[in-house]
């Protein structure tokens, strides 16, 4: 008997090692299910998302720096233009005497400023068209 049951046990242990053997398989198959649906499914799906937001946020902000840089150039211009125009204005030739000259100041600063500023309504339109421009590329 204790031979019959050596056999057996030797049998049931193979039987056993190759059951372990299918199930070490079966989870091994399973666990490669599991990592493909993540990368077309659910996972797939979000990380397909955040890359399209990350891309946007790329454009928008390199949009909003270009845009605020136009800004800049367009200030710029404007008081150049403003200093140009204050300065034509307040040329002594244009005054009789220094004590003209002083108090008509205020006033040509006031409408150099604003011819400036009518002068530079239409370059506002630059600021929108880099932002366009740079968001587009």
């Amino acid at each position: 008997m204790a031979e019959t049951t050596k056999a057996e046990l030797k049998d049931e242990l193979t039987e056993l090692r190759e059951r372990v053997k299918e199930l070490e398989d079966e989870l091994e198959n399973e666990r490669g299910k599991h990592k493909s649906k993540k990368k077309d499914g659910i996972d797939g799906e979000v990380k397909r998302s955040m890359d399209a937001v990350n891309d946007q946020m790329a454009k928008l902000t390199r949009g909003l720096f270009f845009a605020g840089l136009e800004a800049m150039a367009v200030s710029a211009k404007f008081t150049r233009d403003f200093v140009d125009r204050v300065d034509e204005r307040s040329k002594a030739s244009r005054h009789d005497t220094w004590t003209k000259m002083m108090t008509d100041l205020p006033v040509d600063a006031t409408k150099g400023f604003t011819e400036a500023l009518e002068n530079s309504v239409d370059d506002i339109e630059k600021v929108v068209d880099k932002f366009h421009a740079k968001y587009k590329e």
